[in-house]
């Protein structure tokens, strides 16, 4: 029988008859989704301080870090607990409350610093650990900040790392306890402790953070076990006197708990640096007006020198400071050397040749000045032959054809009395059997009308050239024939061809504690496919290949199957070397796999650093470059606009599914790039070495002309 949890907005009525405290000491021994199951079914105080003294001098900790003040890091601890009474039956997995408790709590410290007037502190410098004699002030912020930054990208972990790390490094908690509290092996909970820290050193680094000292700092201002038992004692003395307190209703604490935010970003970092360096180039620029005499370097702005002071806290507050005149320093005499004869006069160096020779230069009529853009444009037939079947196009004909594509240029010359080349390139790219039969019958219609009609079922169509009409491969149409999407770049493809149509087989399979190398053995015999197990990298995180998997699903893709059956030991399926493997997630992402996508169908030519941000956000955000992981994503533009991605197998698969759905429900025909002259605003690079920083796309690595 389950009772209802309370609205966020009322007390909740706590019969208690003693100390909560005394009768929790026999409450120690259960698991945290026991004692939050007692208490948001049965509502048994005893077993909330339970866990508030479990977890009190984690949250803490976190609180007092983050907070300006004491009595804000206070506030931040109470807030967070009392979340936890009233939103606990929101908590889905039980065995991560630590973990949601560290975010919870580094988010409630954040809401303290939205204040508008921060609170009094009667006594702001016991605020965090006393530091050493010896530790000057810059290292006490230093090791603050840092520990800060741990915090923030901690929070922003996956939740079953950011568990495992809360539970082994901050609360001390052994790898077999880990395993017994989540339920799985000791090589399950030792490669989740791995991946974790190794997916927080990225981040960190890319906050400027060192790991190992950031997680020094936090060590050093981890609040005492008496402060931590003040706190909770404290906390469950007001929960002692009847009732508990409402949840927290600070309009700025909300949008935190339901969303989460960090102060800063790794975006937010990149921008940043961007903007120092843009200030520092500004500042320490030479003035005009600086003699070559001067001995010591200055910041000038305007050609006066500046003082920047820097209070803290606040921000930084620049100042101009008056020129004071300096009389030049005399030069050393120095004797008069000869005069040797002056050399001819060498002419002036021919300027370079415009791009566009014979064109008039830039202008626009409100007189601002423009530059050329590289853009692209199809190239254009000259000759006069071209320009008959050009003209020819647009004229109604009466075409009859029923022909095998093997004959269809023979058949059409004859029809239409002009030369007809059939690209044999593009019919094998179209993969179009020779015997394939081709036949229409149209009356009074334009060429060019019939011709489309006629070709495009077969992925193909009739292009002008200098000497013929061309028929050629249409990528556009054979984009949606599942044809020239995509190509591999580092395996075979006809390998990986063959691999999705045997992962695709429905399979059905009820494995319970079965070895994992025997169950791998038994779908690899059934589905004819080359899997083995990386043993190497699984031993590497403590994982045995006879450890045991229970899978037991509905009929299924074998794909599917073997993604819910690895995931469990924090494994994935992986290609290297056209060779299968079941290897652990970090093995995985040091063998990415390289993959070309063409983007015809889609319309998003236009504008790639839309479609980047849509895949960098929405499929594992964690694994790209731009947020921390090894993942590159880097535009080509061409004739065909492709995106050239580096990342996983199991991630490659979901964009392929991403760009398929976008391509099915795409019924526009693509932009066509063509050369414009563009205002200049003083970012683009000179014509043909392309501009800007390839919008970040593929972590700063796609630059180059794409725009």
């Amino acid at each position: 029988m389950s009772t209802q949890p309370p609205p966020a907005d009322e007390t909740i009525p706590c019969e208690i008859t003693e100390d909560p405290r005394e009768e929790a000491q026999g409450l120690q021994v259960l698991s945290d989704a026991e004692l939050l199951d007692g208490w948001i079914q049965d509502q048994q105080p005893q077993a909330f301080a339970v866990l508030v003294q479990r977890y009190s001098r984690m949250v803490l900790s976190v609180c007092r870090r983050r907070c300006r003040t004491l009595s804000d890091a206070d506030d931040a601890y109470q807030t967070a607990f009392l979340i936890l009474a009233h939103h606990a039956h929101k908590i889905r997995r039980p065995e991560c409350l630590p973990g949601w408790l560290q975010r919870v709590a580094q988010r409630a410290a954040d809401a303290t610093l939205h204040r508008s007037t921060p609170p009094l502190d009667p006594d702001p410098p016991a605020m965090n650990d006393v530091p050493a004699a010896e530790e000057s002030p810059l290292d006490g912020i230093a090791r603050r900040h840092e520990a800060i930054v741990l915090d923030e990208e901690l929070a922003a972990l996956p939740e079953h790392y950011r568990s495992a790390i809360v539970m082994h490094l901050y609360e001390g908690q052994s790898v077999q306890h880990l395993a017994e509290q989540f339920q799985t092996t000791l090589g399950a909970v030792r490669g989740r402790l791995q991946r974790g820290k190794q997916l927080l050193a990225r981040r960190l680094r890319c906050r400027g953070v060192v790991p190992v000292l950031a997680f020094a700092a936090a060590g050093l201002s981890q609040c005492t076990a008496s402060e931590a038992a003040a706190a909770s004692s404290t906390f469950l003395a007001d929960i002692s006197s009847g009732t508990l307190p409402p949840a927290p209703t600070d309009p700025l604490l909300q949008p935190l708990v339901s969303k989460g935010a960090r102060i800063m970003t790794p975006w937010n970092t990149l921008g940043s640096l961007a903007a120092v360096g843009t200030l520092a180039a500004v500042f320490l620029s030479p003035s005009p007006g600086d003699s070559a005499g001067n001995d010591q370097p200055s910041l000038h702005v305007d050609g006066a020198p500046i003082l920047a002071q820097v209070p803290q806290p606040g921000p930084v507050i620049i100042q101009p400071v008056p020129r004071q005149p300096t009389a030049p320093r005399p030069a050393p005499p120095q004797p008069a050397p000869p005069q040797p004869a002056p050399p001819p006069k060498a002419s002036p160096p021919a300027p370079a040749p415009s791009p566009y020779a014979g064109e008039a230069p830039p202008s626009s009529g409100d007189g601002k000045p423009m530059v050329w853009e590289k853009q692209y444009r199809p190239a254009k037939p000259t000759s006069q032959l071209a320009q008959d079947i050009q003209r020819r196009l647009d004229e109604p004909v009466n075409l009859s054809v029923s022909a095998a594509v093997g004959d269809l240029e023979r058949q059409l010359e004859q029809s239409l009395s002009m030369p007809v080349i059939i690209d044999d390139r593009a019919i094998s790219y179209a993969k179009l059997e020779p015997s394939r039969s081709v036949s229409g019958d149209f009356s009074d219609v334009p060429l060019r009308t019939a011709l489309r009609k006629l070709l495009r079922p077969l992925g193909l169509k009739a292009t002008v050239q200098d000497e013929a009409l061309v028929v050629t491969a249409d990528p556009g149409a054979l984009v949606h024939q599942g044809i020239g999407v995509s190509r591999w770049i580092n395996v075979d493809e006809t390998f990986m061809e063959q691999l999705e149509e045997t992962l695709a087989k429905q399979v059905d399979y009820d494995f319970q504690e079965t070895p994992l190398s025997e169950a791998v053995a038994t779908i690899s015999q059934d589905l004819g496919l080359p899997l083995s197990i990386d043993r190497r990298s699984m031993e590497e995180i403590g994982l045995d290949q006879d450890v045991g998997v229970t899978a037991q699903y509905p009929s299924m893709p074998a794909y599917d199957f073997l993604s819910l059956m690895l995931s469990d030991l924090d494994c994935t399926l992986n290609v290297v070397h056209n060779q299968l493997l079941v290897s652990t997630l970090e093995a995985a992402e040091d063998n990415l796999l390289s993959r070309v996508y063409w983007l015809e169908g889609l319309n998003a030519a236009a504008d790639y650093q839309d479609f980047i941000q849509l895949i960098e956000s929405n499929i594992v955000p964690g694994t790209w470059e731009a947020l921390g992981g090894n993942s590159s994503i880097s535009p080509f533009d061409a004739a065909r606009p492709a995106i050239a991605v580096r990342t996983t197998y199991g991630v490659h698969r979901q964009i392929e599914r991403v760009i398929a759905a976008f391509r099915e429900n795409s019924f526009v025909p693509d932009d066509v790039p063509e050369r414009v002259q563009v205002p200049d605003t003083g970012q683009s690079q000179p014509f043909g070495m392309g501009g800007g920083m390839g919008g970040m796309g593929g972590g700063m690595g796609g630059g180059g002309g794409f725009f």
